[in-house]
């Protein structure tokens, strides 16, 4: 499954200033692995910056990513921490 950018939802944490925005995913098809893997967010590369922070429920678990490059070619994450399901 490819990933849906209405299902990225930013909180009002951290938004409108230099401080990390925290969003959340939601997933029932994708797995962790798929979530985490380079490019999977750029279709919304314009709503992420570096530093931000994606809590991230998938088919297989939770998890939380930080963003390290978003851009318009390339989103890049980082394994925060994980759960299983």
């Amino acid at each position: 499954m490819a990933f849906t950018p209405k299902t990225l939802a930013p909180s009002s944490i951290g938004a409108g200033s230099d401080a990390p925005n925290i969003l959340t995913y939601s997933t029932s098809a994708d797995t962790k692995i798929l979530v985490a893997a380079a490019d999977y967010f750029l279709p919304s590369y314009d709503s992420l910056k570096a530093n931000d922070v994606v809590v991230a429920v998938c088919s297989t678990g939770l998890m939380i990513l930080r963003v390290l490059v978003s851009s318009s070619t390339t989103v890049t994450t980082e394994l925060l921490e994980t759960t299983t399901a």
